[in-house]
């Protein structure tokens, strides 16, 4: 099969793409398995984990409170 980064083989779980050596039409059945169960047995990739960006400034809102006038009446 032919795909965005090139031709891959699959098994309907586990897709493994094929090098640039092998094209898709001299692929056998036996390499088209050793691909897959490489592929499989590499696991999952190890991608580094997005993080959220910093916050400026507290976590948390800060309350007003209403100011008291400090004059007396007359």
């Amino acid at each position: 099969m032919s795909g965005r980064y090139g031709p891959y083989v699959t098994d309907g779980q586990t897709n493994a793409t094929l090098p640039k050596t092998i094209t898709p039409e001299a692929v056998t059945l036996e390499q088209a398995a050793e691909l897959l169960i490489a592929k499989a047995a590499a696991g999952p990739s190890k991608r580094g984990a997005k993080r959220a960006p910093a916050r400026r400034g507290g976590t948390t809102a800060k309350k007003t409170t209403a100011r008291k006038s400090t004059r007396t009446k007359k």
